[in-house]
Order: structure tokens, then C-alpha cells, then sequence
């Protein structure tokens, strides 16, 4: 994935997309990145089209069994702490992203990663920062604005500002 794509997730044809990697994975068991690319699709799906926890555990479960074969890929690190973070487990994810962040921390999908566990952790101002990082980082991913967007209405209602315009809350 490139540091300039324009999402840093599959959404087009999302359905379509893990039907296609489950049945690679189910013909290939032992492909780890065919697996890890499939738990990326999952957590697209869990995040931001309503999959929800389910399918979010559901990536874990093939993240971390590409994880066993190799434990440092950073990738799959993130992958597992955004399914996490899709779990309302932010204390397991921030375990997987320590590991990350040792290999690379420039990479926008870690910023992205590590901006929601903060903000799943209720310190809203850390989130705005690496979500920050996250959109210098990956300026035309749409994910990276989207989470920064939520982060700083969730630092200003914790600093006690009324919103300005109405807001149409996330469902």
C-alpha cells in the first residue's frame, strides 16, 4: 500500500471482496498474507461500513494466525490492534502497536491505529495528535480525516464547547 493512496482500507465491492479472500484463504490455509490482507478487509468492514465487534473478531482470529508465522510484521500488528480498537479493547491493541511502533512509526495506518486507541482510551487530545500525524502522513486517505474529524469533536465535547453547527452523529 502506497503512502499516497487514497484509502488505506478496501470499501468498493467490500462483500465481494472477503468472499474472494475467504475462499484464498480457505485454498491456501498457510498464506499469511492472504490472510492478513483478509483481516484488512474485515476491519473495513467492522470500522466504517457496520460490521461491528463480530466480524472485527473475527479478523483477529486470522491476523493473529498470521502472526504466529511471523510475529513482526508490522501489518498484521496493526491490522490486530484495529480489530482490537474495532472490539472496544483498546489496552490488547495498544500491546500490538508497542510492537509496531518499534519497526516503524511513520506509516499512517499505525498513526491511524494508535489515534483511535487513545481516543477508545478517553485521552482525546493523544488521539488528535497522531490522527494529525496520520493525515500528514497519508494526506489523501479519506479514513485518516474522518478519524481526526471525530477525535477533535470528542476533545471539544470533553473540553465542554458546545458544538457550533448541529452535528449528525456516526450510527
Amino acid at each position: 500500500m502506497s503512502r499516497a493512496a487514497q484509502s488505506l482500507f478496501p470499501h468498493q465491492k467490500l462483500d465481494w471482496t472477503i468472499s474472494r479472500l475467504q475462499e484464498r484463504v480457505d485454498s491456501t490455509p498457510d498464506d499469511p498474507a492472504a490472510r492478513i490482507e483478509l483481516a484488512g478487509a474485515m476491519v473495513s468492514r467492522g470500522l466504517y461500513h457496520g460490521g461491528g465487534e463480530r466480524i472485527c473478531n473475527d479478523a483477529l482470529a486470522h491476523v493473529r494466525r498470521a502472526l504466529t508465522d511471523d510475529p513482526a510484521n508490522v501489518h498484521a500488528l496493526i491490522v490486530a490492534a484495529l480489530a482490537l480498537c474495532g472490539m472496544d479493547r483498546p489496552r490488547a491493541a495498544a500491546r500490538y502497536l508497542d510492537q509496531a511502533v518499534r519497526v516503524d512509526g511513520e506509516i499512517p495506518l499505525l498513526r491511524l491505529a494508535m489515534g483511535k486507541m487513545e481516543g477508545l482510551r478517553g485521552e482525546h487530545g493523544q488521539a488528535v495528535r497522531q490522527l494529525e500525524t496520520a493525515c500528514r502522513l497519508a494526506p489523501d486517505a479519506w479514513e485518516t480525516h474522518l478519524e481526526l474529524g471525530r477525535a477533535l469533536m470528542s476533545l471539544a465535547r470533553q473540553e465542554g464547547h458546545p458544538p457550533r453547527v448541529p452535528v449528525l452523529e456516526a450510527r
